[in-house]
């Protein structure tokens, strides 16, 4: 969590500085949610909480598979 706050310190400093740039290329986004509930997962049953993640697709899956932004940025 401080290196997140960190990041983003750096992060508005350069976008203040014109120095930002944004890594954008197309990801699955389901597979991104999949990450991010590993990396903290281990953190949640530590702290006996029930962690859970559910994508409908009854909607346009292949929206989900194609997100164009930075992946980075999401994490």
């Amino acid at each position: 969590m401080v290196n997140n706050l960190i990041n983003d310190l750096l992060d508005l400093s350069k976008v203040e500085n014109k120095h930002f740039k944004v890594e954008a290329e197309y990801f699955n986004l389901s597979l991104l949610l999949h990450e991010v509930m590993q990396m903290v997962s281990r953190s949640a049953l530590s702290q006996k909480i029930e962690l859970r993640a559910e994508i409908d697709h009854t909607h346009n899956i292949e929206i989900i598979k194609a997100i164009y932004g930075d992946k980075q940025r999401y994490l």
